[in-house]
């Protein structure tokens, strides 16, 4: 079912985008050929003004609807859905085909009573009606656009608020040290001068500042999301596997907000590093000590008691259909587009183990920033396996202290 319905989503992309390009590429055309009429023969210039008018509206609608195909085809491209729904180009498309009727409709019952004046009055009570229906549709839009910047708004300043370099944002993780300084795999864009934090395998934070990118032999004023060397003010060196990032570890149950800096980098190179029993040591007890953002609502039942409900995403390449989502800070919820456009949600803190609980009551499987490029999926094998995993982490560790302490 769900394999369906995600074909059905992409199949309406791919047609809404169609239609937009052939209402473009008309409006165009007709708009071209009326433009060389009027100019070969002027006394036609009156009756082509209102047709490339309308056309010039056509063309915009084309390219509300093309942009909103391309929203909804990209929604089911990843391996989770970001999107239920229709994208904010498709509403756009909707709010620019009622101004462009209440528009045509003036210009066009302005034009009839001047050549029909016998007419005027049943013109005037169909243009105002006509006018009042978009005038609707165009406040609606209007109203649904200024709640949409609100939302955004607020997001927003949950999402940047800790980070050191305003609205740009990286993690780095280290992977040893080359001629030219520290090797780093980095996620996102870097700058010189951009002041970072450094995250040891411990979790230990300092403050630092980045003196030089090096990418392939070459010094760089600027990187992102490659393989580069840094140099640092203050660390000459960093134990493999530290990160660089932009944000500190940070977790508010009150206010709702929690940074993994440290996780992310780490999330970001799994494919490239599961092998490496260290990486996975690092991985997994970060996992552990994690608290995350689980977008919540709260739901009146019949009895009127309010309880907390949690959103699911759909893939169409999974066979679970109940899959949480859980994020690791503000800037990965953003991306869930379907939760940020609901003013009721809210997000909540929760600890990994907290996580796990809720997954067991209702869900099948949780998944870790399922909108990003580095979607971190929990299928009840994989925690299984991590569990076995972290308890003989922890065995080694009590083991190894004991001997130390003997």
């Amino acid at each position: 079912m769900i394999d369906f319905l995600h074909m059905v989503r992409k199949i309406f992309g791919v047609l809404i985008g169609i239609l937009g390009y052939l209402a473009l590429i008309t409006g165009a055309s007709v708009i071209t050929i009326a433009v060389i009429d009027s100019a070969a023969r002027p006394e036609k210039w009156d009756g082509n003004v209102f047709l490339i008018l309308a056309m010039a509206s056509a063309v915009l609608i084309g390219l509300s609807m093309t942009k909103a195909g391309q929203d909804i085809f990209e929604s089911t491209e990843g391996q989770f859905e970001k999107d239920r729904g229709p994208g904010r180009w498709f509403y756009r498309g909707i709010f620019i085909s009622f101004a462009a009727v209440f528009f045509w409709n003036l210009i066009y019952s302005f034009a009839q009573m001047e050549y029909h004046p016998e007419q005027a009055d049943s013109i005037r009570m169909r243009s105002i009606l006509i006018s009042a229906i978009a005038g609707v549709g165009i406040l609606m839009f209007i109203r649904n656009e200024v709640s949409a910047y609100r939302l955004r708004k607020a997001v927003n300043e949950k999402r940047y608020r800790h980070n050191l370099t305003g609205t740009r944002r990286f993690e780095g993780l280290c992977t040893g040290r080359s001629d030219y300084g520290i090797s780093t795999l980095l996620n996102g864009k870097i700058h010189i001068g951009d002041p970072v934090i450094i995250t040891t395998p411990e979790g230990k934070e300092e403050d630092d500042r980045i003196t030089s990118v090096t990418v392939r032999g070459k010094e760089r004023k600027a990187a992102a999301d490659t393989q580069i060397t840094i140099t640092l003010e203050k660390h000459k060196e960093l134990p493999k596997y530290a990160s660089v990032s932009t944000t500190r570890t940070f977790a508010d149950r009150e206010s709702g907000e929690a940074e993994n800096p440290y996780l992310n980098a780490l999330m970001e190179n799994f494919q490239k590093l599961l092998n490496d029993q260290d990486y996975m040591t690092y991985l997994i007890t970060s996992l552990s000590k994690a608290s995350f953002l689980v977008p919540a609502y709260d739901r009146k039942d019949e009895e009127g008691i309010t309880h907390t409900a949690y959103p699911t995403v759909g893939s169409a390449m999974l066979k679970e259909k109940r899959v949480l989502p859980v994020f690791t800070d503000w800037d990965a919820l953003a991306r869930y587009r379907t939760a940020c456009r609901n003013p009721e949600m809210y997000a909540k803190v929760m600890t990994y183990e907290e996580c796990l609980n809720l997954k067991e009551e209702h869900y099948e499987s949780l998944v870790v920033n399922p909108f990003g490029k580095a979607a971190f999926y929990l299928s009840p094998q994989t925690i299984m396996n991590m569990r076995k995993l972290e308890n003989e982490l922890n065995e080694n560790s009590k083991q190894q202290d004991s001997e130390n302490a003997g």
